[in-house]
C-alpha cells in the first residue's frame, strides 16, 4: 500500500477556525493552540493539510486565491513535517474531495436540521471548487517552488 507508513493521528478538521493565535513581539502571528478534536482519527497526514487548504480557500476566498493559499500552507507544513511524493501527488485531489464533502454533507445536514452553521462552506465553496478543479494535478510542484 502506497501510504501505509504515513498513517498516524490526525486532527481531521484543521482550519483557521480551530486555531488559537497570538501576535509576538515582532508582529508575527504564532499558533498557541488547536481546538475541536471531535473529528480526530487515525489517518493519512496529508489529510490534515488538505483540510486546512480546503477550508482556508473557502474562508479567505475574497482576499486570497486557493493557488496562493496552497503555496503558503504547503511551505509552512513542510517546514515542520515531511510528505512523500505519493502524498504530494494526491494533495490537490484530497483538497477537492474535502470541499466536495463539506458542500454535500452540509446540504444534507441542513435538510435534517436547519442550523445555518452547516452551510458555511456553501457561501464560496462552489466557486472554490471550480478554482481548485482548474489547478493542474502537479500543482504541488508550483507550491513547493
Amino acid at each position: 500500500m502506497l501510504f501505509y507508513s504515513f498513517l498516524g493521528p490526525i486532527h481531521n478538521d484543521f482550519s483557521a477556525n480551530n486555531l488559537l493565535v497570538k501576535m509576538d513581539n515582532s508582529k508575527k502571528y504564532q499558533i498557541t493552540g488547536i481546538l475541536d478534536f471531535e473529528e480526530s482519527s487515525y489517518g493519512y497526514k496529508v489529510s490534515d493539510l488538505a483540510v486546512y487548504i480546503a477550508y482556508s480557500s473557502v474562508s479567505f476566498f475574497n482576499s486570497m486565491s486557493p493557488l496562493t493559499i496552497g503555496k503558503y500552507a504547503l511551505k509552512g507544513y513542510l517546514s515542520k513535517r515531511s510528505l512523500s511524493v505519493g502524498e504530494l501527488s494526491v494533495l490537490r485531489d484530497c483538497i477537492i474531495a474535502r470541499v466536495t464533502q463539506s458542500l454535500s454533507v452540509g446540504a444534507h445536514s441542513y435538510s435534517l436540521n436547519k442550523d445555518p452553521y452547516v452551510l458555511s462552506t456553501q457561501k464560496h465553496g462552489w466557486q472554490v471548487l471550480e478554482k481548485l478543479r482548474e489547478l493542474p494535478s502537479d500543482v504541488h510542484d508550483y507550491w513547493m517552488s
